[in-house]
């Protein structure tokens, strides 16, 4: 009695933590955070409820299922089936985007042959694993209003199932939100990816049924040959057709049916369709939008259906092959797990790239004997010419050239740009513009128009800012499309960013100061960053000569910044970047009614708190040109550093007498510590080609000496270019940074 009370104890305190979580979960801005609080339950569940009774599994809001093995579990598992409101709010597919369209769709008639394989041989493995409990939360709710919902829904039902069933008999994957590192921008909802080394196997895109939705006796690829062509089905599968040029395998789901894909070139092939739950699949139909929903919700699919249906009949008439093979016996885990399967098997074949590659050593092995189709091969092997984009009009390009010798095969070495990081809305990736290497910002179209005027209004602020580029901010080398249904901007690639440890190498004192000195400058010139992280700050890829010797490049010896009265330091260069949230300072200060010197300080003062230091006013502004060449503009550089401030109005100034004119890449100015109005930074006549950075004031406590030192060999090394944050309150809802060197010691 005293054990059952204690098991019942134990229960409630679970369910108190499952309702707290679900509460989150229901408060959650965003389908990413309440996943996240989904999560969270479900692993508690998986970790309490491994032997409990059903009876006591209601305690906790989830039901225990029972399987003889993982074979049991893809043949017998069915979630509970889901209901579409009437007015579910259907995501927005098309956003303007030219996409490529597949010159083929064809049914996938062999899947459940492969699949069938699969399964037999998952079986003949150890027996499938054994007999196991599985405990799967309750639904929230059976009926789906949104696609947000239903993607929470398939997550806990369908998703972490899958992965826990098969977790001790074939474990190699786990489901997980799309990373951003392999596919380029193409971002699906889901991922199914391998569980050591995070490669991703299956894309997995939601959609609803009023969206997507084949009737029972047809298939995917009869609908989508009699859909109209701005159809919301075009462009589903069109949309997923893209997103799998790099890895060719994805799944479309919806509330209602599961539809497998591979990619091969240009053809797409498209599994029969797998109903989710048990049943046949009911369309919605037209009538079914409700008052206020959008037209795109309630699509008329009748024609487009009996179309499809009349074109499968005649298919199955000519070919003596049914339009729907024995998939229908499949479930839609079975599905998952073939998919997944086959994707696995696919990374361990040997690339056609690598293939290549042999075939070419030996055509030049053999070109002794044959020197004109030596010759003739070298020339067809031949790298591009170096390309070079206007940076005043938007530009039309193919991946293959903004990341030249590329070939977009993860299984080859070097077949994938180095991922840098990622933005708010897409990845960051290296890549090469004009023969010198970029920072390629790139994001996905399909998201919406938004995305689009985000991305330009960056751009917009970068030219508002060039006299400040190759200085205070990279240049700006070019934007525009990228195969179609990609925008880019692509800006010149800098050093690390001083959220990372490698940020820190050079003198922190007056790596602090010339953080300040880029914001000032772009103050100055009459923009408001919007976005103040350190992540956005980034050292310089070319600094002033001087700069990273003696104390600056040890550490210090004596507990302080390692500057020294009796060997004064070149300031370094650091550069300000990521303009997404950016504003001008005249026209937020307008809209707020607030000063335009009271926006610049909250700026300031943020980066202050990040820092935990307090720059001295006003701080220096030292010139010190490098030695180097660049396709800048010297006189820009030069007038944006010798304005002489508050009077320009905005505009840059031509150089000062005496000062000479240094290139953009090349010339190292300072910034103001009190940015008081929109214009050019300001620079002192008088502070000539080089100017020492006098001592900085005194800490406010101490440090223990040599802690940049110490971060750099007791952390691993981090990307450095800005990755995005979760939101925190702070800094217009983002966070500040992850790395604060004096927090840590």
């Amino acid at each position: 009695m005293e054990e059952q009370e204690k098991l019942q104890k134990g229960f409630s305190d679970i369910a108190t933590e499952i309702c707290r979580l679900a509460a989150l979960a229901e408060s959650a801005r965003d389908a990413e955070d309440r996943l996240r609080c989904h999560e969270e339950a479900v692993r508690l569940l998986a970790k309490e409820l491994a032997k409990i009774e059903p009876r006591e599994a209601a305690l906790v809001g989830s039901t225990l299922h029972r399987f003889a093995s993982a074979s049991d579990f893809l043949s017998n598992y069915a979630p509970p089936r889901l209901e579409l409101l009437p007015c579910a709010s259907p995501s927005q597919t098309s956003a303007g985007v030219e996409w490529e369209w597949p010159p083929a769709v064809a049914l996938w008639r062999t899947f459940d042959t492969e699949c069938g394989a699969l399964l037999r041989a998952l079986q003949q493995q150890n027996g499938g694993g054994g007999p196991f409990h599985l405990a799967v939360l309750e639904p929230t709710s059976a009926a789906v209003n949104n696609e947000d919902n239903l993607q929470l829904e398939l997550f806990t039902q369908i998703l972490r199932p899958l992965q826990q069933a098969l977790s001790r008999s074939d474990g190699f994957f786990e489901a997980a939100r799309a990373p951003q590192d392999v596919t380029k921008t193409a971002r699906a909802d889901f991922v199914l990816q391998s569980r050591v080394n995070k490669e991703l196997l299956v894309a997995i895109e939601v959609e609803t049924s009023a969206l997507v939705c084949v009737p029972h006796g047809s298939n995917l690829p009869a609908v989508y040959a009699a859909a109209d062509s701005d159809s919301n089905i075009v462009k589903c599968v069109v949309r997923l057709f893209n997103s799998l040029d790099v890895v060719p395998f994805g799944v479309l789901v919806t509330d209602q049916q599961l539809f497998c894909m591979r990619r091969e070139g240009s053809l797409l092939l498209c599994s029969p369709s797998i109903p989710l739950a048990a049943g046949h699949v009911h369309c919605p139909p037209a009538e079914s939008a409700g008052p206020g929903c959008p037209s795109a919700a309630a699509e008329p699919l009748a024609a487009t259906c009996a179309a499809a249906a009349a074109a499968a009949a005649q298919q199955e008439q000519l070919e003596g092959v049914g339009a729907r093979s024995s998939a229908g016996a499949l479930t839609a885990v079975a599905g998952l797990y073939c998919m997944a399967k086959l994707s696995q098997q696919w990374w361990a074949r040997p690339p056609q790239q690598q293939q290549q590659q042999q075939q070419q050593q030996q055509q030049q092995q053999q070109g002794a004997q044959h020197p004109p189709a030596a010759a003739a091969a070298a020339a067809a092997a031949a790298p591009e010419p170096a390309l070079r984009l206007p940076t005043d009009a938007e530009s039309h390009y193919t991946s293959r050239q903004l990341f030249p010798g590329r070939c977009f095969d993860p299984r080859v070495p070097g077949g994938m740009p180095p991922f840098l990081g990622t933005s708010r809305l897409g990845i960051v990736a290296e890549g090469a513009v004009g023969g010198r290497a970029a920072a390629v910002k790139l994001v996905d179209l399909w998201q919406g128009t938004a995305v689009k005027a985000e991305m330009r209004r960056e751009v917009r602020v970068y030219r508002q800012l060039q006299p400040l580029q190759g200085v205070y901010v990279p240049h700006l080398l070019g934007f525009g499309f990228c195969d179609k249904w990609q925008y880019f901007v692509a800006t010149s690639l800098e050093g690390p960013t001083l959220d990372c440890y490698e940020g820190w190498t050079l003198d922190a004192e007056a790596t602090c100061a010339a953080a300040f000195a880029a914001l000032d400058a772009v103050h100055r010139c009459g923009v408001l960053h919007g976005d103040i992280n350190l992540q956005n700050f980034v050292l310089a890829a070319q600094q002033p000569a001087g700069v990273g010797g003696g104390a600056a490049a040890g550490g210090g010896g004596d507990g302080g910044g390692g500057i020294t009265a009796q060997l004064p330091q070149l300031q370094p260069r650091v550069m300000l970047l990521d303009f997404g949230h950016s504003q001008l300072v005249a026209e937020t200060a307008k809209a707020c009614g607030l000063e335009p010197a009271s926006l610049m300080q909250e700026e300031r003062w943020v980066l202050q708190d990040l820092l935990e230091w307090k720059p001295p006013a006003p701080l220096p502004l030292p010139l010190s040109p490098l030695g180097g060449t660049d396709h800048g503009s010297g006189a820009a550089a030069a007038a944006a550093s010798g304005g002489a401030g508050g009077d320009t109005g905005g505009q840059a100034q031509p150089p000062q007498h005496g000062m000479p004119e240094t290139d953009t890449d090349v010339a190292l100015p300072g910034g103001s510590a009190a940015a008081e109005g929109a214009g050019p930074p300001a620079a002192h006549s008088s502070a000539g080609p080089r100017s020492a950075v006098p001592l900085p004031p005194p800490r406010p406590y101490g440090r223990p000496s040599g802690w940049r030192q110490q971060l750099r060999f007791s952390r691993p090394q981090t990307s450095h270019v800005p990755r995005s944050r979760a939101p925190n309150g702070l800094n217009g809802g983002r966070s500040a940074s992850r790395l604060s060197a004096r927090r840590i010691l």
